[in-house]
């Protein structure tokens, strides 16, 4: 399992990336490390999620939001797809509404995401390669 956390300047909503071949482990891996309020549910039938969870901090009480996207290694031509849906998710969390006369922030966030998204998706590259020998 991969992970990278996304900088969603200026909206400041805590994103990570992941690209792992088991969807059950990065379920596993959100709901043991990050506290949900509700837990995130694995269904094994897909090639990616986009998961945005309330995180309770067990010391402080304190509530937070945390997005995931996931992509199975195999199937990293979803990320677009799923860059969509994180993106519209990330907006509604800082309650900027979209709509059809205001969608610039839509397509600024996902170009930002998605230009961190490739980079991550080029170390991956690099790394499945070099490990291959």
């Amino acid at each position: 399992m991969f992970i990278r956390e996304l900088s969603t300047i200026p909206y400041n909503v805590k994103t990570y990336f992941i690209i792992s071949d088991s969807e059950t482990e990065v379920v596993e891996y959100i709901n043991d490390n990050y506290n949900p309020k509700e837990r995130v549910e694995s269904n094994n039938t897909c090639a990616g999620f986009e998961v945005c969870i309330t995180s309770i901090n067990p010391k402080t009480n304190v509530e937070s939001n945390i997005c995931f996207i996931w992509l199975h290694d195999k199937y990293l031509k979803y990320l677009y797809h799923e860059l969509i849906h994180l993106s519209w998710e990330i907006l509604s969390i800082v309650e900027v509404k979209i709509n059809n006369n205001n969608h610039e922030a839509l397509t600024y966030l996902f170009d930002y995401l998605l230009e961190q998204c490739n980079d991550f998706i080029k170390e991956y590259g690099k790394f499945k390669r070099d490990n291959k020998k």
